[in-house]
């Protein structure tokens, strides 16, 4: 038996209830008023709450959109820069532009994530990876070319024992093979660029030659 029926009984039988349980009577008869009260504001507080969430989703996709046509604007500006003197402040905006790469990845994942909670079709943001690609070759250029000359100052004009020659034949190496691509890839795109690649692979051969293929420095 509910309690509505043990109310019903006790009107019937004519059962005068003392003011407390007469208290507690109406308090009981209203209960369903009151949740249903409390489940229409919850209803509406999670309505207000998704709302606000979507508008800060929508907002958030502006703002990246603009941060990706930045990024993009600014990678483009690599490709008629050509003036070697600017090559430690070429580097630093190359590691600025990487890490800005690195973070576009991950905020473009984020936002993927919140469309799909909210029931929307993911971004496709696959420009990013076309940037990645195309700045690439830059940044390698000038961070590579960056290194050389400190490298190169280093070998030639530091104490002779002081040079690690495996960390130098792995160094050279590498930067060799970066210089070769980037006057390759570079010839077309930005034959400034690919100037400098071929100005530090021809300080590369002679140093090359200079030392016998690098064995001197190993002897």
């Amino acid at each position: 038996m509910c309690i509505r029926d043990s109310y019903e009984a006790l009107d019937n039988s004519c059962c005068n209830l003392e003011n407390d349980a007469f208290s507690l009577r109406l308090e009981g008869l209203g209960w369903p008023g009151k949740l249903d009260r409390n489940i229409q504001e919850i209803v509406l507080a999670h309505e207000d709450a998704q709302r606000n969430f979507e508008d800060n989703l929508r907002g958030s996709q502006g703002k990246f959109k603009e941060q990706l046509q930045e990024l993009a604007s600014d990678i483009d500006a690599f490709r008629s820069v050509s003036d070697f003197s600017r090559v430690k402040e070429m580097a630093a905006q190359a590691y600025t532009l990487s890490s800005k790469l690195t973070k576009s990845e991950a905020e473009a994942k984020k936002i993927q994530s919140r469309e799909f909670i909210f029931g929307q079709k993911p971004t496709e943001y696959s420009e990013i990876a076309n940037m990645v690609k195309k700045f690439s070759i830059y940044g390698d250029l000038w961070k590579t070319a960056c290194d050389w000359i400190e490298w190169l100052d280093y070998w030639v004009s530091g104490p002779l024992e002081a040079v690690d020659y495996e960390d130098m034949r792995v160094k050279f190496e590498g930067a060799k093979k970066t210089m070769q691509k980037a006057s390759r890839v570079l010839k077309e795109a930005s034959p400034g660029c690919a100037q400098i690649a071929d100005n530090i692979r021809a300080e590369m051969l002679q140093l090359d030659q200079d030392t016998n293929n690098l064995a001197l420095v190993e002897a």
